[in-house]
């Protein structure tokens, strides 16, 4: 594991008493520019139905293409800003595997959406011939996220 990895690991468990914000919600969609895939549908309702209820922030790893909205945060992905916000989070919801740099605590629900998969894409067990880094993970990411919006369960067993 990379040493920032390693480090912000530690400093979550250092800081696990800091409770959690029910109504904070990060969203972030895999490696993608602005706010795209179902994450962004689901902050985009969250925005619209919710207004001002709700904390949103989108996580993404090119900020630069997000436009700025009122009632949205947007973070580059694992800068100080993303992890002192996951500190409190209390839904992280995305279309892939959580970060391996975040430490789940009680009270924090993870959330996935996949992205596509079932019908014309591999996810979840089906590709971990394919990743030698996804199959290490996987099993561990699995048992944290206990939320998942997935067109078929098989991906799951």
């Amino acid at each position: 594991m990379k040493a920032k990895i390693q480090i912000a690991r530690l400093l979550q468990y250092l800081l696990f008493f800091i409770p959690v914000k029910k109504n904070r919600i990060m969203f972030y969609a895999n490696n993608r520019k602005g706010y795209v895939c179902n994450p962004s549908v689901l902050m985009e309702s969250f925005w619209l139905k919710h207004p001002g209820e709700y904390e949103l922030i989108w996580v993404t790893r090119f900020p630069e293409t997000c436009t700025m909205r009122t009632g949205i945060t947007v973070v580059r992905q694992r800068s100080l800003s993303y992890f002192k916000l996951f500190l409190r989070c209390g839904i992280f919801i995305t279309n892939d595997m959580i970060d391996e740099a975040l430490v789940k605590k009680r009270g924090q629900i993870f959330l996935t959406t996949w992205h596509g998969g079932g019908a014309y894409k591999k996810v979840g067990k089906e590709t971990i011939n394919e990743d030698e880094t996804f199959a290490a993970n996987f099993d561990k990411w699995r048992s944290e996220a206990k939320h998942a919006l997935t067109c078929t369960p098989k991906h799951f067993r």
